[in-house]
């Protein structure tokens, strides 16, 4: 009967480790984000990570930026791309929220707005993967 419950126990350390390893591999800490709140001449980028976000930087395109801003990182808009950042390691916490909000000259015709060359930073400047939005009209 001792041989049994040594067996067994091994057996189920064994799995647990395999498990455990297993959810390391496939585990996605990816940024998504998604296109909300959008109007005529405004629209908000949001974002939900497990990371907190540190800094950020993407091209937009489909409309002609006026402004951008977020409560917590410094943004400027320029020549071709748009950046968040901190000069006092502020940042913006895991979980979901508003990566920025853009005011855009207004279209009447058909648009579409996208994203792309997007780069999320973590802490210490990690790269944080991400997963662009769905193009938006």
């Amino acid at each position: 009967m001792l041989k049994k419950d040594k067996i067994y126990y091994s057996a189920k350390f064994w799995l647990i480790q395999i498990v455990v390893a297993i959810s390391f591999v496939f585990a996605t800490d990816e940024v998504s984000l998604d296109f909300t709140t959008i109007t005529e001449e405004s629209i908000e980028l949001t974002y939900n990570s497990s990371n907190s976000i540190y800094g950020f930087q993407f091209k937009v395109s489909g409309i002609e930026i006026v402004n951008v801003s977020n409560d917590v990182l410094v943004t400027q808009i320029g020549s071709e791309f748009i950046i968040g950042f901190s000069f006092t390691n502020d940042f913006l916490p895991s979980g979901s929220g508003i990566l920025a909000e853009f005011t855009f000259l207004p279209t009447y015709l058909d648009r579409v707005i996208s994203i792309t060359d997007i780069v999320i930073s973590g802490y210490n400047g990690e790269l944080l993967p991400s997963l662009a939005p769905n193009q938006t009209t």
